[in-house]
């Protein structure tokens, strides 16, 4: 099997959690044969916002299709 990654930022104005659950939704929207996910970083966004957005950044591993076993 081969897998890639791509990195992603998720966002929420509730949690880190929340901010989590967006990336997955996203992936799950546009990339096939998801295995994993890791969180890499997380921030919170205070100056351009009205109030605050939780930020993560994480790194989606799908495996690509027509790989070998």
């Amino acid at each position: 099997m081969v897998y890639k990654k791509v990195t992603l930022i998720g966002t929420s104005g509730d949690s880190f959690e929340g901010a989590v659950d967006d990336a997955i939704q996203r992936a799950e929207m546009t990339l096939n044969n998801i295995h994993w996910l890791e969180v890499e970083e997380q921030g919170v966004e205070l100056a351009s916002v009205n109030d605050r957005e939780y930020q993560v950044e994480v790194e989606v591993a799908f495996e690509l299709e027509g790989s070998a076993e």
